[in-house]
């Protein structure tokens, strides 16, 4: 799911993520960091997010990490990148957005 929302010049995307319950994670190999919520006291399920900032707007690229899938010593993506869970977070953050206006 993407989602690309208006974002206030006061705002810092690490801090607001935090405040949403999100973890910073730095990924060495891509240089790029993203944002996770865990769903359970374990590592998968988890919701994770990918920022790209332009001029004006946020550009959040949502989906849920179902589990990490290894394949011929390869890791690749198990995902889901709709529904009803991906919906409620995209509220979520919309109306945590509203805070800062």
């Amino acid at each position: 799911m993407r989602l690309a929302l208006k974002i206030p010049d006061n705002i810092n995307v690490n801090d607001f993520f935090r405040k949403c319950g999100y973890a910073v994670i730095f990924a060495k190999e891509k240089r790029s960091v993203s944002y996770v919520k865990r769903l359970t006291g374990n590592y998968y399920p988890r919701i994770h997010i990918y920022v790209r900032k332009t001029a004006a707007n946020m550009i959040i690229d949502i989906h849920l990490d179902q589990k990490k899938v290894k394949f011929k010593d390869k890791i690749i993506h198990a995902g889901d990148y709709g529904g009803g869970l991906l919906e409620s977070e995209a509220a979520k953050i919309k109306n945590n957005l509203k805070k800062y206006k």
